[in-house]
């Protein structure tokens, strides 16, 4: 029976150092470790502590129209396939490479934030007709009447 791994004898147990399929650079630790210490671009107030705010709301609707779910998949894709390039050298190269996938990317961010302004126009609008009490009718238009 195999003895548990621990933290000594984990590269000794499962010989991970020894292995001939694998020939990884030895510098892909460091750069993978550098990458990871960088600052998100697109996440930046994603670790910030939250401090209460007068203004909760404004807030909320900044955080929502700085969310860009597109532009971040983009920034993961470039990532992984050149990790040993600068960070804007590599979303450089890669829409050289890709422009149809950058091109997505771009119109998906833009319908993104357009349906998230549109959506929170809408709903000051409601919020202020329902406030000074005006009603709101959704007539329906039948060509015929129905029967029951």
């Amino acid at each position: 029976m195999m003895e548990k791994p621990n933290d000594s004898n984990y590269n000794r147990t499962f010989n991970f150092g020894e292995s001939s399929d694998v020939k990884l650079s030895p510098t892909l630790n460091t750069q993978a470790a550098e990458i990871e210490e960088e600052c998100d671009p697109l996440g930046q107030d994603a670790n910030k502590s939250q401090q209460k705010d007068s203004d909760e709301l404004g807030h909320l609707i900044a955080k929502v129209l700085r969310f860009h779910p597109f532009m971040r998949l983009f920034n993961v894709c470039a990532t992984s396939m050149y990790l040993d390039k600068e960070k804007g050298a590599r979303m450089r190269l890669f829409s050289r490479v890709h422009p149809k996938f950058r091109r997505a990317c771009m119109i998906g961010e833009f319908a993104f934030t357009t349906l998230l302004a549109v959506l929170i126009i809408l709903a000051i609008y409601f919020t202020i007709m329902k406030f000074f009490g005006i009603q709101i009718t959704w007539p329906i238009v039948l060509p015929s009447p129905c029967l029951s």
